[in-house]
C-alpha cells in the first residue's frame, strides 16, 4: 500500500492562490462581456435612433416637395 501524504500549507496556499486567480479571470470576463453587450445595445439604440430621425426627415421632405407640386398645380 502506498501511503498518501498531505498536503502542506504551501501547496494549500498555492492552490488557493491558484482559485482565486481563476475566480479574478472569470469576474473580469464577465465584466468585459457585460460591457460589450451594454455597448452593443448602445451602438444598436443608436442607429434606430438614426434611421427614425432619417425617416421623419425623408417624409417631411417628400410632404414639402408634394406641396410644392400642389401649390404650382393650382397656379
Amino acid at each position: 500500500m502506498t501511503k498518501r501524504r498531505g498536503v502542506t500549507g504551501k501547496e494549500q496556499e498555492e492552490r488557493n492562490i491558484e482559485k482565486e486567480r481563476r475566480e479574478n479571470e472569470k469576474k473580469e470576463m464577465e465584466r468585459r462581456d457585460k460591457e460589450r453587450r451594454e455597448k452593443e445595445r448602445r451602438e444598436k439604440e443608436r442607429r434606430e435612433r438614426n434611421r427614425r430621425e432619417k425617416d421623419k426627415e425623408q417624409e417631411k421632405n417628400e410632404n414639402d416637395e408634394s406641396d410644392k407640386n400642389i401649390k404650382s398645380e393650382h397656379n
